[in-house]
Parts: structure tokens; sequence; C-alpha cells
């Protein structure tokens, strides 16, 4: 069984909160095939509602299936995030 090798860009979304309706989160995801990336998928919109109903492999396979990846077996996952920790 071949484990596949994939990675994960995530700019996090502004402030998500009931006044900003319009804050989206945006992925990438892309596979490591002989030390080259190979783009997979991609996605734009809000993870709000994922953030707060699921956890762990559950909101990863979320988040795998909104870039266009489902039914992956064994796989490594590196995800890498760019979050605002603070204001500018």
């Amino acid at each position: 069984m071949r484990i596949r090798k994939l990675r994960m860009g995530w700019d996090v979304g502004g402030w998500h909160c009931d006044r900003n309706k319009t804050s989206r989160d945006a992925l990438v995801l892309l596979e490591a095939l002989d030390e080259v990336l190979q783009p997979l998928g991609k996605w734009r919109g809000s993870l709000r509602g994922p953030l707060t109903k699921l956890a762990g492999v559950p909101l990863i396979c979320e988040m795998l299936a909104l870039c266009g990846l489902r039914d992956v077996s064994s796989f490594d996952l590196t995800i890498a995030i760019d979050t605002p920790l603070g204001w500018p």
C-alpha cells in the first residue's frame, strides 16, 4: 500500500465573527511525487462550520474533500498555516 505524501497550505481568513460575513479561508492541496509537488486541488470559502463541528481525523478528511480528494485510505499530511496572530 502506497502512502500518499500530501501537503496543504491554509490561508486563514480574517476574524470569523458574526459581523464579518465576507471572511474566507483558502486551501491548496499538493502531492509530493518523487520530490516534485503536484497540485491536487484548491478551495476558497469559510471553514467556520467544519471547525466548530469537527475535530481530528474527520476535520482533516473534510478539508481534503473540500479540495477534491475523497476516499484516501493512507496518507502523510503536512499542513502549513498562515494565520493572523495579531494586528499588524
